[in-house]
C-alpha cells in the first residue's frame, strides 16, 4: 500500500510539472505575435533601406510562421510593389483582406495600386470602405485618395466633398488644399479655389508645376494681376518644358488682346 501511494505521488508530481495552464497558453501566444511583429518589422525596415532580398528572407519566414496574417501578406504585398510585380502585390493584397476584412491599412494600400493601374471605379469601392472606418488611423489620407478617384471619372462634386472631409480630418495636408483648389475651381467657385490653393502655397516649400498652373487661371479668373505675374514668372524659369509650362503657353496664345477671358 506504502508503494502504491509513492507511486501515485510521483505520477501527480510529474502531472504538475507538465501541465499547461491558461496563463502559459497566453503567454506562448503573446511571444508568437512578439516573433511574429518582429520579422515583419525587419522585412519593412530592410525595404525601406532597399534591400528587398533580406526584406523578402523575413516577410516569408513571417508567413511560414502565420500564413493567415493579414499585416504579413500586406507587408509583403509592399515588397512586391517595391519591386513592380503588381499581380503578385494584388494577390497579398486580397489575401490580407480575405483574413481580415476590416484592415483598412490594407484596403487603402490595395485602393492605390488599383488607381495607379487606372482602375479608378474599383478603387472607390475600397476608399469609400476604409473612409467608413473611425477607428482607421490614416482615414485623412483615404479621403484624399477617394477624391482623387472620383475626379479621375469626372465626379467632381464628391470629390470636393471627399477633400474636405480630408482636411476636416488633418488640416496640415498641402496636397489635399491642392487637389479642392483644383475641384473647386471645376465647379467654378472662384473664391473657394482661390482659398483653398492659397493653403496649399502657405504649406509648401515650393509650388509645383501643377500648382502654378492652377494658380494662373484661377488668379486670372478673378482679376488678381499681380500673382498671375507672380506665377507665370515663376512657371516660365523655373519649369520650362512640363506639361503644364506647355499648356500655359498654348492658354496664353489663346487670350484675346490685352489678356482678359
Amino acid at each position: 500500500l506504502a508503494l502504491c501511494v509513492l507511486a501515485i505521488g510521483l505520477l501527480a508530481g510529474c502531472a504538475q510539472q507538465t501541465s499547461v495552464t491558461p496563463k502559459t497558453v497566453v503567454d506562448e501566444k503573446v511571444k508568437a505575435t512578439e516573433r511574429l511583429n518582429a520579422r515583419i518589422a525587419a522585412g519593412m525596415e530592410a525595404l525601406r533601406q532597399r534591400d528587398p532580398e533580406r526584406a523578402r528572407r523575413h516577410l516569408s519566414r513571417a508567413l511560414e510562421m502565420a500564413p493567415k496574417s493579414p499585416e504579413a501578406h500586406n507587408a509583403m504585398a509592399l515588397l512586391y510593389n517595391y519591386e513592380g510585380d503588381k499581380k503578385r502585390e494584388e494577390e497579398h493584397y486580397l489575401l490580407a483582406l480575405r483574413h481580415n476584412p476590416g484592415f483598412s491599412q490594407a484596403r487603402n494600400n490595395y485602393a492605390t495600386l488599383l488607381y495607379r493601374q487606372g482602375r479608378y471605379k474599383e478603387a472607390i469601392e475600397q476608399l469609400r470602405r476604409a473612409t467608413d472606418d473611425t477607428s482607421y488611423d490614416q482615414r485623412s489620407i483615404a479621403f484624399l485618395n477617394l477624391g482623387r478617384s472620383y475626379l479621375q471619372v469626372g465626379e467632381v462634386a464628391n470629390a470636393a466633398a471627399a477633400m474636405e472631409r480630408s482636411l476636416r480630418l488633418d488640416t496640415n495636408q498641402p496636397d489635399a488644399y491642392l487637389e479642392l483648389a483644383d475641384a473647386q475651381f471645376q465647379l467654378g467657385k472662384l473664391a473657394d479655389a482661390r482659398f483653398y490653393h492659397q493653403g496649399h502655397v502657405s504649406r509648401v516649400a515650393r509650388q509645383s508645376p501643377r500648382s502654378l498652373w492652377l494658380g494662373i487661371r484661377i488668379e486670372h479668373a478673378l482679376g488678381g494681376a499681380d500673382r498671375v505675374a507672380s506665377y507665370e514668372m515663376a512657371l516660365d524659369s523655373l519649369f520650362r518644358g512640363t506639361p503644364e509650362h506647355q499648356a500655359w503657353q498654348a492658354w496664353k496664345r489663346g487670350l484675346p488682346a490685352g489678356g482678359k477671358p
